[in-house]
């Protein structure tokens, strides 16, 4: 049976997968790309069905006729999926957003013969602002699946290609990096109501304050230590916050994060473990 290298199926119907699904609906490539869904929780394809148009399909269908397969689901779930499709395959690749899973276990839970890329993106996909890195092997870049992931996730962000043994850091960095943002705007909000401002308007204002930083990043070409010296004058006082994070190890802790983030991903790797 052949199959179309135009049409994906995504395999999980819920953050991850709703969000891809969504990235390709926006740019309204209904008529040169088909998508199909599949969800083993029927209610979840059904509702990413009626946001996006894209009709849901029951197992037995799942690795028919799609050209690329989307795994979005988690990686505890994959034993079993792989189990119920890898029968069917017939020259499909795989895309997987599975964390902690190598391209290595992915080919070898299948048993065939695979083209197969990894991404990473991060929860900014859920605003079609994601950062989205891809690992491939040669197979997938060879019969052109890598170009095929690469448009897929445009839809949702920036997309950079990386080595696969560099997949640990991009985890630790971009991939978790969101959190550690939000714990700085958490603890930014919470100070704030701590110190007399009203919730809602602390929120506004850590949120646009991030946003209007993160821009300026973005599009200034300065670098950070560029950026904060437009910002903190001498004995002012952003020198005296910045004082603070100085004396209490702020980078110390930063990079004692990442590095954890980093070494929880090799082990998972490392021992081929599947964990949700």
């Amino acid at each position: 049976m052949s199959t179309n290298k135009d049409q994906i199926t995504i395999i999980g119907c819920g953050n991850m997968g709703g969000a891809i699904a969504k990235g390709i609906a926006a740019r309204e490539e209904g008529a040169t790309i088909r998508v199909f869904l599949y969800d083993r929780d029927q209610n979840k394809a059904a509702e990413l069905s009626s946001e996006t148009g894209y009709p849901n399909i029951d197992m037995p269908r799942i690795a028919q006729d799609s050209g690329l397969l989307v795994l979005a689901v988690k990686p505890g779930d994959f034993g079993d999926l792989a189990a119920s499709i890898s029968p069917n395959l017939n020259g499909q690749a795989v895309l997987s957003v599975m964390a902690g899973v190598s391209i290595k276990d992915i080919v070898s839970r299948l048993g065939k013969d695979l083209a197969v890329v990894r991404a990473m993106p991060n929860v900014g996909a859920f605003v079609q602002d994601s950062v989205t890195c891809l690992a491939c092997n040669d197979k997938a870049r060879n019969d052109g699946f890598l170009d095929k992931a690469r448009h897929v996730f445009s839809g949702l962000g920036n997309v950079f290609e990386v080595n696969e043994g560099d997949m640990d850091l991009v985890t630790a960095v971009s991939g978790s990096g969101p959190a550690y943002l939000f714990y700085l705007a958490g603890s930014m909000i919470d100070s704030a109501v701590k110190n007399g401002m009203d919730a809602s308007m602390a929120n506004e204002l850590v949120s646009g304050t991030l946003r209007g930083a993160s821009e300026m990043l973005k599009r200034s070409g300065r670098s950070p230590g560029e950026l904060i010296e437009m910002v903190a004058s001498r004995g002012g006082t952003t020198e005296a916050a910045l004082s603070v994070f100085e004396d209490r190890g702020f980078n110390k802790m930063v990079d004692e994060a990442i590095r954890k983030a980093k070494e929880r991903s090799l082990e998972i790797s490392r021992e081929g473990e599947i964990c949700s």
